[in-house]
């Protein structure tokens, strides 16, 4: 499979019972490998000598964390385990396991108030395994009262599948004050919504999904709507370039940007376009920019004394390319709403919308009904919520997103520390390759360029969503660790963008 499905609490309790009816294997069993599988990951990744501490609740959560600790002790050169007694029951796997710890040399200490929890010494890591995916209702009583302790602790801390009092699903009437806050989350076999959704995602610090072996032909067969970009997909999605060809063979891109005081979105946007694989650009550009394009980026050809707020100057062009693209830079000024008001009106090609072009529709929204289906919007949050005509971020907003780009049958690229694409049949796909070096400006400008190229290539709208957004994600991380993620510029994104492609090969 080379994507990965998002489920729902219920669907993954579906998928266990599905594995232990099909493979055929046992719940003890299940667990023995969800939980070898994830020490192994940490046994890779943390040094022999390294001091754990488990929090254990009395659940299959619990016993994930009791039969981890087995394995770790093995290895770790301490292990404890904290066992919270926030109920009176437990569960059967979790008494198998806890049956079996006598057998290991392994502290146990049985936690009945928050005054016994005593901050481990410097270096420990906290492995919290109290509560699970199955969660449905705000931690309260001792359990809040321990996650505010163990959040007080300033420690490396890692999550079992999911942090304790978090939900997998719907977190609006969750109190997230009373989340654990791993810097890891281990993920068993897929990621949770909560894991990708802009509200709760930075709560699970960064994610790792580990494979434990769920039964394949369920996960086939399971409905989702909701997908985990793997680099697998883009891989498939990526058609390299083929000897006999030539630059018509790959697209000639229409770039529709720039302003006064805003002459550098045209240069990068375009740079971008450029590395990104178009065969040829035209540029349009305000009449001060002419000399520094031509200087900066000689490949680009200007379109010079064109006026495109003119109908008839636009119908003239319109047909001589395969993909526009229209906003970086461009200014709300009226000569830029007429030039957008003229690219709906006329043109029914691929079309790519940031920026100042996403600001004109926002005060514009009947022209929403004329573009042509299939058009990439490419807005951040803020634009977003514009977008939608609201002050803050709807907790559903991506059932919110999926929704506008069903009804303006566009593919929708909502920009964020993970990148949401939904397209027009009601799908989201979440793409998780980036890091802080695309916080900078003319970062956007890049991803807008890119897309005009792999457009004018001839990918689908989805298809072209996808990999550019991968592309530009892994730009940016090679460009962070070739100078830092502070220091990496838009410049240097695009300028890695050719690294990022050789990654696909």
């Amino acid at each position: 499979m080379s994507f990965m499905k998002i489920l729902s609490a219920n669907q993954i309790r579906e998928s266990d019972k599905a594995t232990i009816a099909n493979e055929p294997i046992s719940s003890v069993l299940l667990m023995d490998r969800a939980a070898r599988n994830m020490a192994d990951y940490l046994r890779l990744h943390f040094v022999p000598k390294t001091h754990f501490v488990l929090l254990c609740g009395k659940g299959n959560n619990g016993g994930d964390g009791l039969c981890m600790a087995q394995y770790m002790s093995n290895w770790a050169a301490i292990v404890e385990v904290l066992i919270i007694e926030h109920s009176e029951t437990s569960s059967e796997d979790y008494l198998h396991y806890y049956s079996k710890l006598q057998d290991y040399a392994i502290s146990v200490t049985h936690i009945n108030s928050t005054k016994q929890l005593k901050q481990p010494p410097s270096g420990t890591i906290i492995i919290d395994a109290i509560l699970g995916a199955g969660l449905s209702r705000k931690l309260d009583g001792f359990l809040k009262d321990v996650i505010a302790a163990v959040n007080s602790w300033e420690m490396y801390k890692i999550a079992v599948d999911i942090p304790t009092g978090l939900f997998a699903d719907d977190n609006s009437n969750n109190d997230l004050n009373f989340v654990l806050q791993p810097d890891l989350t281990l993920s068993l076999q897929l990621p949770k919504l909560s894991m990708v959704h802009a509200n709760t995602a930075r709560i699970c610090g960064n994610m790792k999904v580990i494979d434990i072996g769920i039964d394949p032909g369920f996960l086939e067969e399971v409905k989702s709507t909701n997908f985990y970009l793997l680099q697998e997909e883009v891989q498939n999605i990526f058609a390299p370039r083929k000897k006999f060809t030539y630059k018509g063979t790959y697209g000639h891109g229409l770039l529709i940007a720039g302003s006064q005081g805003m002459i550098g979105a045209c240069v990068l946007a375009g740079t971008a376009a450029m590395r990104g694989g178009i065969g040829l650009l035209t540029i349009h550009c305000p009449p001060a920019a002419v000399n520094v394009i031509h200087s900066l980026l000689p490949e680009a050809m200007i379109l010079d004394g064109v006026q495109l707020e003119d109908n008839n100057d636009f119908r003239a062009l319109s047909h001589k390319y395969n993909a526009l693209a229209i906003g970086p830079g461009l200014s709300t000024s009226e000569p830029a709403i007429q030039m957008m008001k003229q690219t709906i009106t006329h043109w029914n090609g691929p079309m790519v919308i940031d920026a100042d072009g996403l600001n004109i529709l926002v005060a514009n929204r009947e022209w929403l009904k004329l573009l042509p289906q299939g058009t990439i919007l490419t807005p951040h949050i803020g634009e977003f919520k514009r977008l939608l005509g609201e002050p803050d971020l709807p907790h559903n907003y991506l059932e919110r997103l999926k929704k506008f780009s069903m009804d303006y049958q566009v593919t929708v690229v909502l920009k964020d520390a993970i990148t949401a694409i939904a397209d027009n049949d009601g799908n989201s796909y979440f793409s998780d390759f980036g890091d802080a070096s695309l916080a900078t400006a003319g970062s956007g400008d890049v991803l807008c360029g890119l897309l005009l190229a792999l457009l004018a290539n001839g990918y689908a709208p989805t298809e072209a969503a996808k990999l550019g957004v991968y592309l530009h994600s892994r730009a940016g991380v090679l460009a962070g660790l070739g100078t830092s993620q502070e220091s990496a510029l838009a410049s240097d994104i695009a300028m890695h963008i050719g690294a990022a492609y050789r990654e696909l090969y």
